[in-house]
């Protein structure tokens, strides 16, 4: 590995490092969004807003700030499965709207926080608390999709 991809890797460990201390703070984040992984619900260049989620409370359908492949990315929950261990942790199958395929399972860890708004062509569009069942709906018919490829 060259220096360049070290100094790369580090800084994204930074960068996540940075986002996961800020979130467990209370704080909100604001992040520009770079990939198409979830057009057209999220588009490159959209600025997103997360919060502090309970993972508890996630539901199918929500939009969420997770680490994959060492990146932060946007993503919809698909399912969400308790584990057995009596705790509140969880194992998620999150998935971007343009893709075919869900990412690999993903624990509490790996979901940061949940995505309440997003800033488009300097409109802003928030993801209200009572659009519980649209998502719920959104997140059947992707798990749906989903389940028919397999």
């Amino acid at each position: 590995m060259d220096n360049l991809s070290m100094t790369q890797r580090a800084n994204r460990a930074a960068t996540i490092g940075q986002c996961k201390s800020q979130l467990h703070e209370g704080k909100s984040l604001k992040i520009r969004v770079l990939s198409g992984s979830m057009a057209p619900a999220i588009m490159p260049n959209d600025l997103i807003k997360v919060v502090k989620c309970n993972h508890k409370k996630l539901v199918p359908g929500d939009l969420v700030l997770a680490i994959a492949s060492d990146e932060l990315m946007p993503r919809r929950i698909i399912s969400k499965e308790k584990t057995e261990d009596n705790q509140d942790n969880y194992v998620f199958t999150l998935k971007g709207d343009a893709f075919k395929e869900a990412d690999p399972p993903a624990s509490n860890k790996s979901v940061l926080g949940k995505i309440i708004q997003l800033e488009r062509n300097g409109r802003t569009i928030v993801l209200k608390k009572d659009n519980i069942l649209e998502n719920q709906v959104t997140g059947l018919l992707q798990k749906l999709c989903f389940w028919k490829k397999e």
